[in-house]
């Protein structure tokens, strides 16, 4: 009898490969990006991660958020790859770890959203959109530096 990992991991396979496809779909430029990280599943993660060459993520895990917001699996790629693009994952040794890893989700968060792209779009967008604008305008541009 399968486990709960080997019954999610083809299923999310597909979910992975939308992601991935409906951001090229969206963001042809980031084609190249993209095709530099491979998914690989990893059992009992409970996240994404990425080591600059794979794409980690736990079936069950994105199983369950897929199911609780659909877009999900698309703005995880996207974080990710946001990151991997700003070279975020790789400094934060130089800062701050915690005040790094909050300014680096902040500036990932922001431009996903200012993009506004087709199925990328979270129920707490609006929210999260408002308080980051805040901060924008009190303190200028995000980024993580």
């Amino acid at each position: 009898m399968k486990d709960i990992y080997d019954q999610a991991l083809p299923l999310a396979e597909k979910i992975m490969t939308y992601a991935r496809d409906s951001i090229v779909m969206n963001m042809r430029f980031l084609d190249v990006a993209i095709s530099a990280i491979r998914p690989q599943p990893k059992k009992g993660l409970g996240a994404f991660a990425s080591d600059g060459v794979m794409l980690y993520y736990d079936p069950v895990f994105l199983l369950k958020k897929y199911k609780e917001e659909p877009a999900f699996a698309m703005r995880m790629y996207l974080h990710v790859l946001f990151h991997l693009i700003f070279y975020h994952s790789f400094r934060f040794d130089k800062m701050e770890r915690e005040h790094w890893s909050l300014s680096a989700d902040m500036a990932v968060e922001m431009a996903i959203l200012e993009l506004e792209l087709p199925g990328s779009k979270c129920r707490n967008d609006e929210e999260k959109a408002a308080v980051l604008q805040g901060i924008r305008t009190e303190i200028g541009a995000l980024s993580a530096e």
